[in-house]
């Protein structure tokens, strides 16, 4: 799989391509798409096996293909973002694996480990890490960095008596911040 630019994909919609407007768990592959929009329909569903054979396909194929920016209001997310997103650490490994970036932005500065962290996917965090991704990423106008989201989120639930899903996000924090993740700047504001 190689990594191409975006200029052949920034037609899709004029080229009869539909576009989803959210990419979800429930999302099913449309096997007559392009191989860049099964990717992201693969990784945003949960679809390990067709990962796995998009990659062994050897098509030529932009891994780090996203979401077209600005159409449908979705904001650029890549693969690994839609498998943050949506908890699926074994689609993140075998992206990165296979060379993605794990620190690609949306429009709006969130990279993969912003959407892993927010959702609380404990292992997709983790394989994020080992996969180099940037703790000390903050998206546009704020300075929130994903420990700031972890502790945060944890402050949230604790206030609403959920103790269980404060606990995770505290957990989250620990392996954060013995990854490197240095204590949060003051956060302004925080939209995914």
């Amino acid at each position: 799989m190689t990594t191409n630019s975006n200029s052949e994909l920034t037609n899709w919609s004029s080229q009869g391509e539909a576009l989803p407007i959210n990419f979800s768990k429930e999302t099913e592959i449309n096997e007559d798409s392009r191989p860049e929009f099964q990717l992201l329909q693969a990784a945003a569903g949960g679809h390990t096996n067709a990962i796995q054979l998009l990659l062994k396909q050897g098509t030529i194929v932009d891994i780090n293909v996203s979401t077209k920016r600005g159409v449908a209001g979705d904001s650029g997310r890549t693969a690994v973002s839609l498998a943050a997103e949506n908890g699926y650490d074994e689609i993140i490994t075998l992206l990165a694996a296979a060379g993605a970036d794990v620190n690609i932005s949306t429009l709006m500065g969130y990279t993969p480990i912003f959407y892993a962290v927010a959702r609380g996917n404990m292992q997709c965090v983790k394989v994020l890490i080992d996969a180099k991704a940037d703790l000390e990423a903050s998206p546009l106008n704020t300075s929130s960095t994903p420990l700031w989201i972890a502790r945060d989120s944890s402050k949230k639930h604790r206030k609403n008596k959920q103790i269980d899903n404060s606990e995770r996000f505290d957990a989250i924090a620990e392996v954060l911040v013995e990854a490197g993740d240095k204590q949060p700047k003051v956060n302004t504001c925080m939209i995914l």
